[in-house]
């Protein structure tokens, strides 16, 4: 189980940025002055107020995905033993919330990413 560790801290660190800076970009309705060029890849030129809410969306729930995750890589090697059926469901559960947050993150992100790309 090695992997755990890192594991979490890449999930922690998304999760440790991903909420600030999507509060951040929702409550400013703007897009950072330092997110030009490369940095703003894959959006196109069109940086509506609109693109910017949805990405702020975007990263708020992957920051929440990536914080339930975290929780559960915490908690994971006390469960390694345990083999019982509310272990079971509890995992289960925070992983299908994980995914359905994942899910919430991936649309507005993809839907931003066409929005950007339409003339204005």
């Amino acid at each position: 189980m090695w992997w755990l560790i890192p594991a979490t801290v890449v999930m922690f660190a998304c999760a440790a940025s991903s909420i600030p800076f999507g509060a951040w970009v929702l409550a400013t309705s703007k897009w950072p002055s330092w997110m030009k060029g490369p940095l703003k890849w894959p959006l196109g030129d069109n940086l509506s107020r609109r693109v910017v809410t949805l990405q702020a969306w975007s990263y708020m729930f992957v920051g929440a995905a990536s914080l339930l995750l975290t929780a559960l890589l915490v908690v994971f090697p006390t469960l390694l033993g345990t083999d019982t059926l509310p272990v079971r469901w509890i995992v289960g559960a925070v992983l299908s919330v994980s995914v359905l947050l994942m899910l919430c993150g991936v649309v507005p992100y993809v839907w931003s990413v066409v929005l950007s790309y339409r003339r204005a």
